[in-house]
């Protein structure tokens, strides 16, 4: 036990209770034990363990180590098994059961014993210790303690005479040694000391006694002090009963005091509040004077008497709806005034309403009809600031009356659009009468050149854009002056969602000229920009009675534009499209121009189909050798640069001018190739006409032709090439046929030395084809060739000398082939042409002079 203190618990200040050796019972197999260990109690400031100790063996002797600490109170319950003398097994149950098999049931019983004792002292909560014996024999032969009930605890099992050890104090230790340290120890005279000790004992109680009589006169006087104690007590409690007395019946008065205030308080909070609402309500019913004037006897004639008479008029609708307190609108001095206040607002609006009226009527008559060319539209910037102070007096009219469709803001609403529309609709028809005879007068007679014809697109393309540009600034001053003036709709500014909303409709303008509609273009069909709220469906309400024949007008000018020249459709389509996509346009123009532009979409594709089936139904004389330029490609090319010009400086194009452009350059390249069966020389027509069409893409510079361009130039180039193979191949018709089998035989495996041994292919064969080729043979050839070029060529399409070089280029090819291959089939025949390469060069620069 002594070596498990040193080298164990030593170290850490701990003292070693007691301790037992012990196996552990290995898992899942019964019976077969586990490693040796020790399980120790120890004591620290208090504090109980319970250790696990393992216990090894080395050279130097046995070797003990801690392998795991439990504090004493996590100890619950504890398991003696059986407590048969000869049962050694025992389970401690901490945080999980742990069964342990002692090396001797008496070890165990006596441990067991420790750990009771040790948790009774230590212990406030002690643990159950079930199936237990717990004993320990004294000297003289007395019963033991026994625990073997399973639900009885320590604390219950503890007997009554102190079992506990109780250590020494530190005064106890001095008079022990006090005592010791007087006697001579060396005599060793047991008796001596006995009766030493027994006279000094009787001293001590003599000494005792002596001081018990002499306290007791002390006793006596403080017996007196506390009789007299209780006496004062008495007498204050007799005065704090009297004091409470006092104090209930003032409590009483104190109660009643409160109950009046709290009254008083509640009537004075009553009347302030009485007082207030009064004033509040006399505040709210009250209208000075002055405004009252204002309104009976309104000045509509002046901006000063205009603006007092808003003011007013504000000040009385607020006070008709001004929400009282329940019950206020009963009394009948408050039923008196608000119907006062009805009455005054109704007069007043009547009054108002008389004068709007006439004034509308008024404005009407003054503007008289004016005859002029120019293609503008009359200015009514003096009518808007003559009407301009009457807004906040509309906007009032407008709140007050309610929502029907017979309130006097509807009807003054009304009688503005029957006044404004006449004016409207006159000064209109002029524009459009001055635009016609604009356009017919630059429109007389026919073209007499392709210049011509587009100076008057382009002046019909100027004068749509200024009559569009006109109706578009006046329509837009309209609405934005009525939405201001009635009070319809807030400012309207150009915003993303304008934007976004017109190329959603040209979109779906897209899908219906392609024959695609969906439920959501069907519905909205073709209006451009929905209403968000009532307001701005009532502004675009008003503008729309104000232009009420502008829609029919608009359509007249598509119709006889049309009719002028088909080309007008693009012209029209090109302004109207573009002031859409500006994202400057109000609610009812977004709408009109929408409309108006699906008309002219129509027509646009009208153009399309007409171009494309004249395209289809060109034809050709079946005999004619010399067909030149397509009438069509030229027509496509100057419809695409006319409608470029009408662009301007404008790069962005809509969606279906880039289809009708598609459209006619893929009708004019199927078309080409189609045309060209039906002629002699195919190749001719078609390297003629798309080199036309290269020319003419390559000036126009439109990225969405840009595909086209490379589309040209290859079958421009390609059938060059087989025209030029073709018409080459006559004049050296027989050398080219023996070169060819020349080229064949080797090709088959026979060495270059040998074609000469081949008896169609000999020397002799091959001077007999040179001298069918003498050089005047071949200019001669040459001469053919280049007549029947100039038979085959237009003059339009200029390619001649384009033609001769590409066949003096592939003459040249065959030339230096033919020669490579008599310099290594026949190398030492020393056979040439007759006539050099440099004759050759010459025979061709004849001809292209």
């Amino acid at each position: 036990m002594f070596s498990v203190q040193r080298q164990v618990f030593a170290s850490n200040d701990e003292r070693l209770l007691a301790m037992i050796p012990v196996h552990k019972v290995a898992k899942g197999i019964r019976g077969k034990l586990n490693k040796h260990n020790l399980l120790c109690l120890t004591v620290k400031k208090n504090l109980v363990s319970l250790h696990k100790v393992r216990v090894t063996t080395d050279q130097k002797g046995e070797v003990y180590s801690k392998r795991k600490t439990w504090p004493l109170y996590e100890l619950k319950t504890v398991d003696g098994v059986d407590p048969g003398p000869a049962n050694k097994e025992f389970v401690l149950v901490l945080e999980k059961p742990y069964r342990w098999i002692a090396t001797d049931a008496a070890e165990k019983n006596s441990f067991l014993f420790s750990l009771w004792k040790l948790c009774a002292k230590y212990l406030d909560g002690v643990p159950q210790f079930q199936h237990v014996n717990i004993s320990e024999p004294e000297d003289d032969g007395g019963p033991a303690f026994v625990v073997r009930d399973t639900n009885v605890s320590a604390v219950d099992a503890v007997p009554t005479e102190p079992q506990d050890y109780k250590e020494l104090t530190a005064a106890e230790e001095r008079d022990i040694e006090d005592v010791l340290s007087g006697h001579n120890w060396a005599e060793c005279n047991a008796e001596a000391l006995t009766s030493r000790l027994a006279s000094e004992l009787e001293g001590l109680e003599a000494a005792n006694i002596h001081a018990i009589l002499a306290s007791e006169r002390q006793v006596d006087a403080l017996i007196e002090d506390i009789d007299r104690s209780l006496e004062a007590l008495s007498a204050i409690e007799t005065t704090i009963d009297s004091y409470e007395g006092i104090l209930k019946r003032v409590r009483k008065d104190v109660y009643r005091v409160a109950d009046v205030e709290k009254n008083t308080l509640l009537e004075n909070s009553n009347y302030e509040r009485l007082t207030k609402e009064v004033e509040i309500l006399v505040s709210q019913l009250d209208l000075p004077r002055s405004q009252e004037r204002a309104l009976q006897s309104p000045d509509f004639e002046t901006r000063a008497g205009i603006r007092e008479c808003a003011m007013a008029a504000h000040m009385i609708q607020e006070k008709l709806n001004i929400t009282l307190q329940p019950g206020m609108s009963a009394l009948d001095v408050v039923q008196k005034r608000t119907q006062f206040f009805k009455e005054l607002a109704r007069d007043f609006a009547n009054n108002f309403l008389k004068h709007c009226k006439q004034l509308f009527t008024d404005q009407a008559k003054e503007r008289p009809a004016e005859r002029t060319t120019a293609l503008a539209l009359p200015d009514h910037s003096g009518r808007f600031e003559e009407l301009e102070p009457l807004g906040p007096l509309l906007q009032w009219l407008h709140g007050a009356d309610p929502e029907s469709r017979f309130s006097r803001f509807s009807a003054l609403c009304e009688h503005y659009c029957k006044s404004m529309n006449p004016i409207y609709a006159r000064d209109i028809k002029v524009l459009a009468d001055n635009f016609r005879a604009t356009v017919q007068s630059s429109s007389r007679g026919s073209a007499k050149s392709s210049d011509d014809l587009l100076n008057r697109r382009m002046q019909y393309a100027e004068a749509f854009g200024r009559i569009s540009n006109a109706i578009v600034t006046t329509v837009n001053a309209e609405q934005h002056f009525t939405q201001d003036l009635f009070g319809l709709a807030g400012k309207p500014v150009a915003t993303p969602t304008n934007i976004r909303s017109s190329r959603e409709s040209l979109a779906r303008l897209d899908a219906e000229a392609d024959g695609e509609t969906t439920p959501a273009s069907a519905a909205s069909k073709p209006s451009f920009a929905r209403s968000t709220s009532q307001e701005s469906a009532t502004a675009m309400d008003v503008v729309r009675d104000v232009f009420i024949g502008l829609e029919n007008e608009l359509l007249n000018i598509v119709d006889f534009s049309d009719k002028i020249d088909t080309f007008n459709s693009v012209s029209m389509f090109i302004k109207i499209e573009r002031h859409l996509r500006s994202g400057q346009l109000l609610s009812f123009l977004n709408s009109l121009l929408g409309r108006a532009l699906v008309v002219v979409k129509r027509l646009v594709d009208a153009v399309l189909e007409t171009r494309v089936h004249a395209m289809t139904d060109f034809k050709i004389a079946a005999n004619k050798s010399r067909v030149g330029i397509l009438s069509f490609v030229h027509q496509t090319a100057e419809f695409i640069r006319h409608a470029e010009e009408v662009h301007g400086v404008d790069k962005e194009r809509h969606s279906a001018i880039v289809k009708l452009y598609t459209a006619l350059l893929d009708a004019l390249v199927t078309n080409i190739e189609r045309v060209s069966l039906d002629g002699k020389h195919q190749d001719v027509i078609v390297f003629e006409n798309f080199h036309v069409l290269f020319d003419h893409l390559s000036r126009l510079k439109v990225d969405c032709l840009k595909p086209y361009r490379p589309v040209a130039q290859d079958k421009y180039r390609k059938h060059l090439d087989q025209y030029v193979q073709t018409i080459i191949g006559d004049p050296l018709e027989k050398l080219t046929v023996f070169f060819d089998g020349v080229q064949a035989l080797i090709a088959s495996g026979v060495p270059m030395e040998e074609v000469g041994f081949q008896f169609a292919y000999s020397k002799q064969e091959l001077r007999a084809r040179l001298k069918e080729y003498p050089g005047k043979e071949v200019r001669k050839g040459i001469e053919q060739m280049y007549k029947r070029v100039e038979r085959h060529l237009s003059d339009e399409g200029n390619l001649r000398v384009v033609v001769l070089r590409s066949m003096q280029e592939e003459f040249v090819k065959r030339y230096t082939r033919f020669t490579q291959l008599m310099e290594q089939c026949y190398p030492l025949a020393q056979i040439k042409f007759e006539f050099t390469l440099e004759d050759l060069m010459g025979y061709f620069a004849d001809f292209t002079k």
